[in-house]
């Protein structure tokens, strides 16, 4: 895949080849004015589409061969990973957040926990749920959790 581009550097479409060995473009209507590209591929994906099109710093892009088309130097710089391990244990005696948050599982919010959080910020309504994290070390030495 490649994000293409006309006089004045602007994206007007993608070329890709499908699933059946075709290649394709899909561009911008006419590529005139009024459409736009959205390049969505996640966090990896994208800016690797960026630099393989040729868009990203000059000499890194030299380095492998591909020719800069639009020079971008942050393009595919200061991704930070956040991988996460989800976890799951089973409890034998009902414990749960919703069972502090509804009135008599009634499904409408107890009053006393919507007072709380309006007048303190606190209680299971201020929590998002997802409320602990862990930092390790990959291996012995290190100044700090990698």
């Amino acid at each position: 895949p490649a994000v293409t581009g006309q006089a004045g550097r602007r994206a007007v479409g993608v070329e890709y080849t499908d699933a059946a060995g075709v290649q394709r473009t899909a561009s911008v209507s006419g590529g005139g004015g009024g459409g736009e590209v959205l390049l969505c591929a996640g966090a990896v994906s994208s800016p690797h589409l960026l630099l393989l099109s040729g868009i990203g710093s000059p000499d890194e892009l030299a380095a492998h061969g591909i020719g800069a088309e639009v020079c971008l130097p942050g393009v595919g710089r200061n991704l930070i990973d956040q991988p996460a391990v989800v976890t799951g244990y089973t409890v034998t005696s009902p414990l749960s957040i919703t069972d502090e948050m509804f009135w008599r599982r009634s499904g409408a919010l107890s009053p006393r926990r919507v007072g709380e959080w309006l007048l303190r910020g606190s209680g299971p309504l201020a929590s998002s749920g997802c409320d602990f994290g862990g930092f390790f070390s990959s291996r012995p030495g290190l100044a700090q959790p990698d």
